[in-house]
């Protein structure tokens, strides 16, 4: 365009912040911004548009005073839902922005206020776990009966949001002969944020810290995104997880169900993995989730959970797809499972049959299964700390074997009198350099 014109009319991007208090930031990214600019009769210009961002869709209208300075507000407007016309009137709703000052830049002091969300269906109260500050506790068999089996791998997002993505099948034979379908559940980084500085004060006050430690150390951002607990904190105990699964129904069609809420707690048990207990509630009523998280790195682990229903499921009628879907925002809680990105690698899904019919099913063996060994090679971060543990673990049994520490500390060629020491050995190393080097990520 003419760089020479202003303002430019057009497509326009940008990004604000969300702050909780001081230490607790969020980046809302601002899509499909377009900006209109008309001269009006005070000499300055009317501003309209249009955009979106993580909470919908938005119309804009505001003024460029003669100083360059923008003024905005924001109207976001309620999803149309085609439902009966009592549902519809009350959906018709307009939310709007409080009127904000002039925007300068990143600087901008606009705030946004979202429809109230309703209460909790579920909360950290009705998670039947052990209590915190008991210590470990033993590892969870899996149940004789359940209704399924969910494997995948649970990892913090750069922008602080915990998702899971894998596969679930009926029953763990099922895995075994690739009768799978997807699945992904997780929570907003601003809500993983809040509720890990509730965890870990929670945790502080049993004791439970000194056993249990799930504040990460030496975790570096990118530069762009603000660092909050959510980034630093793994696994976080919440009421907010949320997600869907895909459910086949015959040969070709499929039907996403939606887990409305989950909540789930972790604890640690004494193979220095986590126990993990939930429960959710979605269309076919409210469920139990027990099983194991084995961590694999810094901030991500293998997750195998068995979901099990108070009341056996009903049978479920496929809705015809509709033409049209809301836009998905990738590794955000609203993302299908189908469309999670990477996942797990494992056997396709495309056989995966399962009726609604009998889904309470009884494992065929008592037998403690495992989480593959190979379950995380899709996902590069979780394979480069796995590969980073056993380095760890290698450089530990080396320096056990360094009895005299002669190789625990760089050569001090001035003390020990061997002033060519740097002519004979050029690239002159030590395990402490190393150690440094590896928690450093040098």
């Amino acid at each position: 365009g003419d760089s020479t014109v202003f303002p430019l009319s057009g497509r326009y991007t940008g990004s604000f912040y969300v702050t909780a208090d001081a230490n607790n930031k969020t980046k809302v990214a601002e899509k499909d911004v377009i900006l209109k600019f008309s001269k009006n009769s005070e000499g300055y210009h009317n501003v309209e548009g249009k955009g979106s961002n993580y909470y919908g869709k938005y119309t804009i209208t505001g003024t460029l005073d003669k100083e360059g300075v923008i003024t905005i507000f924001r109207n976001f407007q309620a999803p149309k839902v085609k439902a009966s016309k009592k549902s519809a009137a009350a959906a018709q709703v307009t939310v709007s922005t409080p009127e904000p000052g002039p925007l300068n830049g990143a600087a901008s002091s606009a705030s946004i206020s979202s429809a109230a969300t309703g209460p909790n269906l579920v909360s950290l109260d009705d998670v039947r776990a052990p209590l915190a500050g008991s210590g470990p506790v033993p590892v969870l068999d899996p149940p004789r009966d359940y209704a399924a089996v969910m494997r995948g791998i649970l990892k913090i997002e750069a922008d602080g949001s915990h998702t899971c993505t894998g596969n679930w099948a009926v029953t763990n034979d099922h895995f075994q002969s690739g009768l799978t379908s997807k699945y992904h559940f997780g929570i907003e980084g601003h809500r993983a944020a809040d509720d890990a500085k509730d965890m870990l004060q929670r945790l502080k006050e049993s004791g439970a810290n000194s056993d249990d430690d799930r504040e990460l150390k030496g975790v570096t951002g990118d530069g762009v995104t603000p660092m909050t607990l959510a980034n630093t904190t793994f696994p976080i105990d919440s009421s907010l997880y949320k997600g869907t699964f895909k459910l086949r129904k015959g040969a070709t069609k499929t039907q996403t169900i939606m887990d409305k809420q989950i909540s789930m707690k972790f604890v640690k048990n004494d193979a220095g993995s986590y126990n993990v207990y939930g429960r959710g509630v979605n269309e076919f009523g409210e469920f139990n989730l027990v099983g194991t998280l084995i961590i694999q790195g810094k901030a991500n682990g293998l997750m195998q959970v068995y979901r099990i229903y108070e009341q056996p499921p009903q049978p479920v009628v496929v809705q015809p797809a509709s033409k049209k879907s809301g836009k998905v925002f990738p590794g955000g809680m609203t993302e299908k499972a189908g469309n999670s990105g990477p996942v797990p690698a494992m056997k396709p899904a495309e056989r995966f049959t399962p009726s609604m019919s009998g889904l309470q099913r009884r494992e065929s063996s008592g037998r403690s299964l495992k989480l593959p060994p190979r379950l995380e090679e899709d996902d590069p971060q979780a394979v480069m700390d796995r590969l980073m543990d056993q380095c760890r673990q290698i450089l530990k049994e080396l320096r056990v074997k360094d009895l005299h520490s002669i190789f625990a500390a760089p050569v001090d060629p001035v003390a020990l009198n061997i002033p060519n020491y740097l002519e004979v050995i050029t690239e002159p190393m030590d395990l402490g350099t190393i150690e440094n080097r590896m928690n450093a990520n040098v």
